[in-house]
């Protein structure tokens, strides 16, 4: 349903500056599941903040362990952290934690190769994809919560809109049009037996086109005129 009303159209403006959609009365979340989505909404507000930085240079120094190999020196491995910590240090650090074990587990990473330490890149775009994931939940469930609940047409009701629509329509098209209306109005009048005849060759071809027909009429008047 968050997925539904993300993608929905027909929405307002409140006045806390978000969406607000509609949804069936049946629909809307009563109030023991509107304090749960309260405290979800305000869980995923926290994820994605970023940090702690404590906690993200652990993951880093996991890394740089891991994959440490006898010809790194100290101002190697430095260069190496520092370079991860410019590209994850503005994500949360469940984030950078987690892009890490996909790593390991060979789900990223263009050559699922885990014997190699990971391109930062590689774990920078996880990572990204990650908040964004929790992003997308917040507001969805954010839009469960402004949504205006409405009661939907019964089946009479419906009935009876239908009986009045096509009275409506029936009244227009019985009813003469504004311009044969008043004084000095001419009324429609019936169709010449050119213009029947016309009517009948458009309606038995057609696939031809008025500058068809254009074209033939000019000819036939230019053999006569010959």
């Amino acid at each position: 349903m968050c997925m539904d009303l993300r993608k929905n159209d027909a929405y307002r403006i409140g006045p806390h500056d978000r969406k607000v959609v509609t949804l069936p009365a049946s629909s809307m979340p009563n109030p023991t599941q509107r304090v749960f989505i309260e405290r979800r909404v305000a869980e995923l507000d926290l994820m994605t903040n970023p940090g702690p930085a404590k906690e993200i240079d652990a993951t880093i120094g996991a890394i740089i362990v891991r994959y440490a190999t006898a010809r790194q020196d100290d101002d190697m491995m430095r260069a190496r952290m520092e370079g991860y910590r410019i590209v994850l240090r503005d994500f949360p650090a469940w984030a950078v934690r987690e892009a890490y074990a996909r790593w390991l587990k060979g789900e990223i990473g263009r050559e699922y190769d885990a014997s190699f330490p990971p391109p930062e890149r590689v774990l920078h775009d996880c990572a990204k994809s990650l908040v964004m994931a929790t992003i997308g939940q917040k507001v969805g469930l954010q839009l469960v919560l402004d949504a205006e609940g409405y009661q939907p047409l019964s089946e009479a009701e419906m009935a009876e809109r239908r009986q009045r629509l096509d009275a409506l329509m029936q009244n227009i098209a019985t009813t003469a049009s504004p311009e044969d209306r008043g004084p000095g109005k001419l009324k429609p009048q019936p169709e010449t037996p050119e213009e029947q005849a016309r009517r009948e060759r458009i309606l038995k071809n057609p696939g031809k086109g008025i500058l068809a027909e254009l074209r033939e009429k000019m000819e036939a008047d230019r053999a006569a005129a010959e």
